[in-house]
């Protein structure tokens, strides 16, 4: 018997959530969208029910997530705002983070840029706050883009040779080869 159903059995509501929401992560992670939209779906119902933000927050991101790859981009960037909103309600800072980052991804691909750059103008500060270098880079290097895409190539280089520096500091070499080519672009 899975744990999930152990916790359903024994009526830990918190735990079997919070296990819908792993298999969500896991279905999207293979590909089968529709099956993680429907564990979230599950999970998020589970944490409205008993009152956790950050099991929703979690899950209203992966719902974004799956609807960002299945292109349905409008929809993404609703459940993308839904979980910002709820993590600054809490004070959840690096969640903050991450869902506007997420948040300037979509409207990057919407063609709005400048609400991009918005989003991404405000994620690296807080990534760095709460000492996520990882986020940092990657917020750095999405905003010098969305520069570049403006033609600010200065700008963009400016980005993208800070989010390198940190790359190093980090190790991150999958980032500092994204941020070569990046710079190499611009």
């Amino acid at each position: 018997m899975s744990r999930r159903w152990r916790s359903r059995e024994f009526g830990n509501r918190r735990n079997e959530g919070a296990w819908l929401g792993n298999l969500a992560s896991s279905y999207l992670a293979l590909g089968e969208v529709r099956q993680a939209i429907e564990y979230s779906v599950q999970a998020a119902t589970i944490a409205v029910e008993i009152g956790d933000p950050d099991c929703l927050s979690t899950n209203l991101g992966n719902l974004g997530g799956a609807y960002e790859v299945l292109g349905d981009l409008r929809q993404a960037l609703e459940y993308f705002e839904q979980a910002m909103q709820i993590d600054r309600e809490r004070g959840d800072r690096r969640g903050e983070g991450i869902a506007l980052g997420n948040l300037g991804n979509i409207y990057l691909k919407l063609g709005e840029v400048r609400k991009a750059i918005a989003q991404y103008e405000l994620a690296p500060g807080i990534s760095r706050e709460v000492g996520d270098c990882y986020h940092e880079s990657i917020r750095l290097g999405n905003l010098g883009n969305a520069y570049g895409d403006l033609g600010d190539f200065n700008k963009e280089i400016e980005l993208c040779s800070q989010a390198l520096e940190i790359d190093r500091e980090i190790e991150n070499r999958i980032a500092e080869s994204f941020h070569l080519s990046n710079l190499g672009d611009a």
